[in-house]
């Protein structure tokens, strides 16, 4: 079974964090549209698990909410951490089942685990609009996107391992892109 990784880049994903707060949220700052390109860096998983293209481009709306950065792009919408020094960062973890345990011949069977993290550094101006109220928008942004993929503890994921398509090369590995964006103009 071939399971594509990097949902938050494509933002292919379900991972939100909602629920039921008993303060009041801060509203949400608008910080503008950046066009992303991703270019590989290094992938141990093998070229049968990626999309094996070497690069990727979309398009976020990037908002910010208190020291939370809200990250949209075509499929949904991620939420993660952001400082004061204009740095985010964002990580999600999801874990499928591959195969069922097999008694017989004491196999545990397999489940995979893949850990993301999508960090980097905005670039931001302070511009004013109509109202004189000063804001800041996103004119750049550098980052790196990682997902870590393996086996999830007592897992026996083994015949995972292969050149086959839809094998990985090694587990546990590790898929790397670096991240640059500009600003998108209206």
């Amino acid at each position: 079974m071939k399971h594509y990784i990097f949902s938050i880049a494509t933002l292919v994903c379900s991972f939100t964090l909602s629920g039921c707060f008993l303060f009041e949220q801060p509203e949400e700052e608008p910080l503008g549209a950046v066009h992303v390109d991703a270019l590989l860096v290094s992938d141990t998983c093998g070229p049968g698990i990626t999309t094996g293209e070497p690069t990727m481009s979309y398009d976020v709306e990037i908002r910010r909410s208190g020291d939370s950065i809200v990250w949209s792009g075509p499929a949904g919408t991620v939420q993660g951490t952001f400082s004061s020094d204009e740095s985010f960062c964002i990580e999600q973890s999801s874990q499928w089942h591959v195969r069922d345990a097999d008694p017989w011949y004491e196999d545990p069977g397999c489940d995979m685990v893949s850990i993301e993290r999508l960090c980097g550094t905005l670039t931001l101006e302070s511009v004013s609009d109509a109202s004189e109220a000063d804001s800041q928008e996103v004119t750049g942004l550098l980052g790196r996107h990682e997902a870590f993929i393996s086996g999830t503890t007592g897992s026996n994921c083994s015949d995972q391992v292969g050149v086959a398509e839809g094998q990985y090369l090694d587990l546990p590995c590790q898929i790397t892109y670096s991240l640059t964006g500009v600003q998108l103009q209206d």
